[in-house]
């Protein structure tokens, strides 16, 4: 499966250049989208879509065409709620000295400002993984770890019984 990625700007002036030229064009000279695709390697359908940026084939400007693009890609793109400073001291006091989990979290704050929290568990889970608004991902129960070990150390990730070559006696050997 190919990984499919947004046009660019270079990509559209040559496509801009392959919509003028002869070589892709039928007998009866409409434009051969299939050529184009092939050309350009990418789908029919993404020909089209950029075909219908304008509504005449003609006006077709591949400037205008990215700053189209980048208008409505910025509308997509969701933005953090901005909090007052008394809420974000709150948010960071509840999670990073009381160890609060974000269920938690997201309670309080509902009992001590009364209004709802503007995002789900799973995004206050994502922003301490991405280290948002100060909280950090050692302050989580578990560490920010998928399994909790019970009652004995945590020796993942490290080599057990390991002696390094020079302790080792080796009888054969004339070291």
């Amino acid at each position: 499966m190919r990984k499919f990625k947004h046009l660019i700007f270079d990509e559209r002036d040559l496509f801009k250049d392959l919509l003028l030229s002869d070589t892709c064009k039928k007998k009866n000279g409409t434009i051969n989208l299939s050529e184009i695709s092939r050309q350009m390697g990418r789908g029919i359908n993404t020909i089209k879509r950029e075909i219908n940026r304008f509504k005449n084939i003609q006006d077709y400007n591949p400037y205008q065409a990215q700053k189209d693009y980048k208008k409505k890609r910025k509308k997509c793109i969701k933005k953090l709620p901005e909090f007052t400073k008394e809420q974000l001291d709150f948010i960071k006091i509840r999670f990073n000295k009381y160890h609060d989990t974000p269920e938690q979290l997201i309670y309080r704050y509902f009992l001590e400002f009364g209004v709802k929290f503007p995002a789900c568990v799973k995004t206050v889970y994502k922003w301490i993984c991405l280290g948002e608004f100060g909280l950090k991902k050692e302050n989580l129960p578990h560490h920010g770890k998928k399994y909790k070990t019970k009652g004995k150390l945590d020796n993942r990730g490290q080599l057990t019984n390991f002696k390094s070559i020079w302790n080792i006696e080796n009888k054969v050997s004339n070291v």
